[in-house]
């Protein structure tokens, strides 16, 4: 049986929901960083994302650099605040035991590498009708 470099024989690809935090994050670090990120993800378990495009990996470096997950096909369907569709898969027997924390680690990550929006300075303005 062939075996793709993106995953074991035989495992298929299934719809899977990103946070629309955690998606608009990766794409304005895309923005300023460049067309890809190469990223050590926090918590000391070796895992490492490689984010280039419409294609995310979580590589586990204590086994090569082997894949354990790969998201593509992102399709958004609705505004900024609305999850964002993609496909998910599987390429390694231990990514489903991380499958819902990675990405915790990426959001984690990438806060840690983009600006901190500056605080702007607001004022209180009374209804004309309430200064009479």
């Amino acid at each position: 049986m062939h075996r793709d470099r993106t995953g074991p024989p035989g495992q298929v690809p299934r719809t899977a929901l990103i946070e629309a935090s955690c998606y608009n994050r990766v794409r304005l670090a895309l923005r300023l960083h460049g067309p890809e990120l190469n990223l050590r993800l926090p918590g000391g378990r070796g895992f490492r994302m490689r984010i280039a495009g419409q294609e995310w990996r979580c590589l586990d470096e204590r086994l090569g650099g082997e894949v354990l997950l790969l998201w593509r096909g992102f399709r958004r369907t609705g505004g900024l605040d609305h999850p964002v569709h993609c496909l998910l898969q599987r390429c390694h027997s231990y990514a489903r035991v991380i499958e819902y924390t990675v990405l915790a680690d990426l959001e984690r990550a990438l806060t840690s590498m983009l600006p901190v929006p500056a605080a702007v300075p607001a004022r209180v303005l009374l209804h004309p009708v309430l200064t009479r």
